[in-house]
């Protein structure tokens, strides 16, 4: 009897775990808008052109490995790249705050990640970001 119960504990825990873990924590918001008169900025932004990826012929090399042996799951295909304020994006400014703006497109991808590592930003700063082609808005990262 006593088995049943921790058996149910454990099966409660992993259905509902998850939903109590972030793996990236956002502090909500919304970005500012760019004002009209800044709205030519998005085709003057320096545009990052990640390599362009046969999704097919990827998918073709990896199910011809061999079938015997356990595969690995591949999600997705990476590109060390090191992008910075001082590197790349441009930068706009109002009488209120600085605006630094970069896109990044990868032709055929199905979905970007992005991993940041050794970033700061300053004190009152936010991250979005953004995708253009659906409006969707991920962030502040702070």
């Amino acid at each position: 009897m006593r088995l049943k119960h921790v058996f149910l504990y454990v099966i409660v825990f992993i259905v509902f775990w998850p939903q109590f873990i972030k793996g990236q924590i956002s502090a909500g918001g919304t970005p500012i808008q760019v004002l009209k008169e800044k709205s030519s900025i998005m085709e003057t932004t320096d545009m990052v052109v990640m390599p362009l990826l046969d999704n097919e012929k990827l998918q073709h090399q990896y199910n011809q490995t061999d079938q015997s042996t356990l595969k690995t799951f591949v999600f997705a295909h990476t590109f060390d790249v090191s992008l910075s304020a001082k590197n790349s994006g441009n930068w706009y400014n109002t009488s209120e705050v600085n605006v630094w703006q970069l896109r990044v497109r990868s032709v055929g991808a199905y979905s970007l990640n992005f991993i940041f590592e050794n970033f700061r930003l300053p004190k009152g700063a936010r991250l979005f970001l953004i995708n253009t082609t659906s409006g969707e808005v991920k962030g502040a990262y702070t």
